[in-house]
């Protein structure tokens, strides 16, 4: 057996003896996704082993021990040694690893998910989620290759993440590249961080939905409440003029906020994940349509838009990148 940071991994596999993996989690509002792999070098890397996502619960306890303790029995079986663990958490991180504002899952602000796993004996890193997706995409995805990238996911809210020559811009307490929540001219909705008028409460699938819902739209005899995001997204790939309509105000109001950060960062690629872009992918052509018309031309030179690469399990790679660029800092002891 190897031992790594007191953690004791059985050798099984004996074509793989000592192999450094590293496991990545991705905390989502309804659900956990797990992994364990190796760094990924490139897009034509191999993907990692993937587990199947178990319920996010009531509290982060039990829910992270359970994914974390699954892939270390899978890390055992492939007779590899754990180097560190990377999580994604749908909030804000500080530099100490705490999180902060988790508004999408209830009970889970304050939460120090490095003290829950210190019982591993690995280092454990955590990140903003939409920041974890866009290490994902930057080390297998879409964005490989590419400097200066701004990441859109497209969900329940609207994640953001800033790639700027190279590096993930953060900010002071964890709050950068967090477009959802830039302030717009449409003050009626209340967000769920406590203002009102952000961004993600008019161009996330949630408000989009909201917006439908309001028109008095009728799809398939439902209306109202009953009209949710999933019936959305069919009945714009049905091509229903009432949720084109909503879609298509979501995206006026994202138009807007890309464009105004574009201006600041120049950025060569905006990449839109997502649940949404998966449940309509022709949404990024609409979307792009829209911020060629709003952006100032000089951000628009160079500029590509496209989908993101990796779907739903671009959180767990980039979470499995983070923890490998964490045991990095380690090794060059920083």
């Amino acid at each position: 057996a190897a031992n790594h940071g007191g953690q004791t991994v059985t050798e099984r596999n004996s074509t793989s003896t000592d192999r450094e993996l590293f496991i990545g989690i991705d905390i989502g509002g309804t659900r956990i996704k797990s992994g364990v792999g190796a760094r990924a070098s490139s897009p034509a890397a191999a993907p990692p082993w993937i587990a199947e996502p178990i319920p996010t619960g009531a509290g982060p306890a039990d829910a992270i021990r359970a994914a974390v303790d699954g892939a270390m029995r899978h890390a055992a079986d492939e007779g590899g040694t754990v180097a560190a663990i990377g999580v994604g958490i749908p909030g804000m991180i500080d530099p100490s690893g705490l999180a902060h504002e988790v508004v999408n899952i209830p009970g889970w602000a304050g939460i120090d998910v490095a003290e829950l796993l210190a019982d591993h004996g690995v280092p454990v890193v955590t990140d903003n989620d939409a920041n974890v997706a866009l290490l994902g995409e930057v080390a297998g995805g879409g964005a490989h290759g590419v400097g200066d990238v701004l990441l859109l996911t497209l969900g329940t809210g609207v994640g953001g993440a800033i790639l700027s020559a190279g590096r993930v811009v953060r900010g002071v307490r964890g709050g950068g590249g967090e477009i959802g929540h830039l302030p717009t001219p449409y003050r009626a909705r209340r967000c769920g961080c406590g203002e009102d008028g952000c961004l993600e409460t008019w161009a996330s699938g949630t408000g989009m939905r909201k917006t439908w819902a309001e028109s008095g739209a009728n799809w398939e005899g439902r209306t109202g409440d009953a009209l949710e995001v999933p019936a959305l997204l069919r009945a714009a790939r049905d091509g229903d003029t009432d949720a084109l309509r909503a879609i298509d105000h979501g995206l006026d109001v994202l138009a807007h906020g890309v464009a105004s950060s574009l201006a600041l960062l120049n950025s060569e690629l905006v990449l839109i994940g997502g649940g949404v872009v998966e449940g309509y992918p022709d949404i990024v052509g609409r979307f792009e349509a829209r911020l060629r018309e709003v952006a100032p031309k000089r951000v628009l030179d160079g500029l590509r838009v496209a989908a993101a690469t990796l779907g739903n399990d671009a959180g767990v790679r980039g979470a499995i990148e983070l923890a490998a660029r964490r045991r990095d800092g380690m090794k060059e002891g920083q």
